[in-house]
């Protein structure tokens, strides 16, 4: 094909991350990460990113992919977009949870800059060697000139109701308003700095115990969550 013929930019690219992605039944894939992560002003790294795999027997390698508030992206002469970030790979498996950490020494000065840093995730399959689909995490890093969200109230249940994931009929007296089916409902609240808003339910079992991770409900919504039975 001459140079100058349409298709000659076309035969250069390359459409997807790789030509092997999760092709053979049986191929390692990652099934959870770790949540999302607030940092500080004076922190740049952190030891709370996790992963977890299928089988891990079949993992070659487990990798993350840091995508920081400030990334930018290359553009080749074909006109695809590539992000290169470099890979932090990790072996360290706990075998109580199952969980793979990355230490924060291995990232260190990471998370240098406020803003929203992407962690994308990756396996590759020692059999096969496809990798996994990606998955993906947040990390946010405080900014010192951020200003906290406005204050904002609770709007049901009110004092002296009581909730369960079953309704609140059983606590009224009078008919039925929107209020008894109604678990959870507060007021919308704004940010000075026009960021991104979330909300976190804790929540606590009628025992002694508490589990940070069981008992934790991060929202995206500004308006109202039903909780589930958790028991």
């Amino acid at each position: 094909m001459e140079t100058s013929e349409d298709g000659d930019l076309a035969k250069e690219i390359t459409i997807g991350v790789s030509s092997l992605t999760m092709n053979d039944l049986g191929d390692v894939i990652i099934t959870d990460v770790s949540d999302a992560i607030f940092l500080a002003t004076n922190e740049t790294t952190t030891d709370k990113i996790w992963a977890k795999v299928s089988d891990p027997l079949r993992l070659l390698s487990l990798w993350i992919e840091i995508k920081p508030p400030n990334f930018l992206p290359n553009a080749v002469g074909t006109g695809q977009v590539e992000m290169d970030l470099p890979k932090i790979v990790t072996i360290n498996l706990d075998e109580t949870t199952k969980q793979y950490h990355w230490d924060s020494y291995d990232l260190d000065n990471m998370f240098d800059i406020p803003g929203t840093y992407h962690i994308y995730y990756f396996a590759k399959d020692s059999k096969s060697k496809n990798v996994s689909p990606m998955k993906e995490s947040i990390v946010y890093k405080a900014s010192s000139v951020n200003h906290a969200p406005e204050a904002f109230h609770l709007l049901y249940p009110r004092n002296g109701i009581e909730i369960t994931s079953l309704g609140v009929l059983a606590s009224l007296s009078a008919d039925p308003t929107f209020e008894a089916y109604t678990m959870l409902s507060w007021e919308e609240t704004t940010d000075p700095d026009n960021d991104r808003i979330s909300y976190t339910l804790w929540f606590k079992k009628d025992n002694d115990l508490f589990n940070e991770t069981e008992n934790r409900i991060v929202l995206d919504s500004d308006w109202k969550y039903s909780i589930a039975d958790r028991n």
